[in-house]
């Protein structure tokens, strides 16, 4: 009987590091981690740092998709690599002591690791330094428009960002909140990225007077558009046209903003599960403000398990500690939510309080 034989390629083999086909800038997680065990912590962040422009963002809000994809998490528990990132980072990242250590990754090449196209360094396509580069516009300062030009600067082009709000990061400034992304290490990766020559135009969004064929004009041969996704999804339950009903994102967005927000003094908070979602005017908790899918501000540990922080928190909040609670916030939260949706109302946070 004929047996099917498949011969192994290059992407079996890449295949088999799961933690790195899980990371989508193909980071070699395996190999920073091992590293790190042999207390060889400036290779670590090398590694870790070669195909990411913003690796000590990463290690502190990253989903850490190569966690869910660790072999270990078959045995026991995913090993905790972005923890580990953070750890490196740390040490020889931008909010470091020894900021400069990056600068390696531009002439010099690490033997550690699986590296693949893309990775530093890399060779710009012209030797030619004169102002006459050929010129490329990226629209939008978040994380992949500032990587675009990151890595076009490398490639030798002359790179400008027309970014239309007052500061540039995207979402990375305006859809974290501080306490988990400090604003000071935000600007020194951007820092990092315009010292390799790239123009970050402010203020400057695309519009009917100014448009691709205006940019065009200027003298700029390609585009990268990289506007974002910065719009709430709305939940399909009845009551979220209702007033103090507010999605997430725009949450985030006014009060990284510093713009005041009035909460009242009981905030529900509702996360989706499932595609089948129940409605929310039954609970008591509907009456108070909703904030969909928005994480409260509450002291609560990182699980062991390779978890990101919001499943840990959703976790946590869901079942909050009776003990440690007051009579009226054990009423609250034990409100009639339905299964499929986690509801939870609380007076953590002080009404008119300025972000």
């Amino acid at each position: 009987m004929p047996v099917a034989v498949r011969f192994p390629d290059l992407e079996h083999w890449k295949a088999q590091v799961k933690c790195q086909m899980g990371c989508p800038v193909a980071t070699d997680a395996g190999r920073y981690v091992q590293l790190i065990a042999d207390r060889r912590y400036e290779d670590a962040y090398l590694v870790a740092r070669a195909p990411n422009p913003f690796a000590s963002v990463c290690g502190r809000v990253c989903a850490a998709p190569c966690e869910d994809a660790c072999r270990r998490g078959s045995i026991d528990e995913p090993i905790t690599i972005r923890a580990l990132k953070r750890f490196v980072t740390e040490r020889y990242g931008v909010e470091s002591i020894h900021p400069e250590t990056q600068d390696r990754l531009r002439h010099e090449l690490v033997t550690e690791g699986n590296r693949y196209p893309g990775h530093l360094p890399v060779h710009p396509l012209s030797s030619d330094a004169s102002p006459a580069r050929r010129k490329v516009a990226v629209i939008g300062s978040g994380p992949a428009g500032l990587s675009a030009a990151n890595d076009l600067a490398l490639l030798g082009y002359a790179v400008t960002v027309f970014e239309s709000a007052d500061e540039p990061g995207g979402m990375m400034r305006f859809g974290i909140p501080e306490y988990r992304l400090p604003r000071t290490l935000l600007a020194a990766e951007i820092d990092k990225v315009r010292g390799l020559g790239v123009k970050l135009e402010l203020r400057t969004p695309l519009t009917a007077g100014f448009g691709l064929s205006e940019l065009r004009a200027l003298g700029f041969e390609a585009f990268f558009l990289s506007v974002g996704v910065s719009k709430g999804r709305d939940l399909a339950v009845p009551g979220v046209d209702r007033d103090g009903v507010v999605k997430a994102i725009d949450y985030l967005l006014n009060v990284n903003r510093g713009y005041r927000m009035s909460l009242g003094r009981r905030v529900s908070r509702t996360e989706r599960i499932t595609d089948e979602l129940t409605p929310l005017t039954d609970s008591p908790c509907s009456q108070a403000f909703t904030c969909a899918s928005v994480r409260p501000p509450l002291q609560t540990a990182r699980r062991r398990r390779g978890l990101s922080d919001s499943t840990s928190s959703s976790r946590a909040l869901s079942a909050p500690n009776p003990a440690a609670a007051s009579a009226k916030d054990r009423r609250s939260a034990s409100c009639s939510s339905p299964p499929l949706v986690r509801t939870l109302s609380t007076s953590f946070m002080a009404p008119n309080r300025r972000a």
